[in-house]
């Protein structure tokens, strides 16, 4: 049993990523018997579900507007000088 568990080993557990079942059972337990590590646990819990909500994705005109240009872009190897450049079309 891990007998001192850390806001670190909390956060792996709230994301399922204790990297053993026994880490993770161990963690589970310590919760149950300590009201602080549940109040913590209750803390990370609430503060991942708030940041899940407010994640945001670009729009798609932004995506639309950065694969058109990167369409217009050309790589060319010039042999001569060992350089390579980039042209828009």
């Amino acid at each position: 049993m891990y007998k001192n568990i850390t806001p670190e080993d909390l956060l792996l557990f709230a994301y399922n990523e204790t990297g053993s079942i026994d880490k993770y059972n161990d963690i589970k337990q310590a919760v149950r018997k300590s009201n602080f590590l549940k109040k913590e646990l209750v803390m990370i819990l609430k503060t991942k579900k708030f940041l899940e909500n407010k994640i945001q994705f670009p729009r798609k005109d932004v995506i639309d507007n950065i694969l058109n240009y990167s369409k217009v872009l050309r790589i060319i190897d010039i042999e001569s000088i060992g350089k390579k450049s980039i042209i828009l079309n």
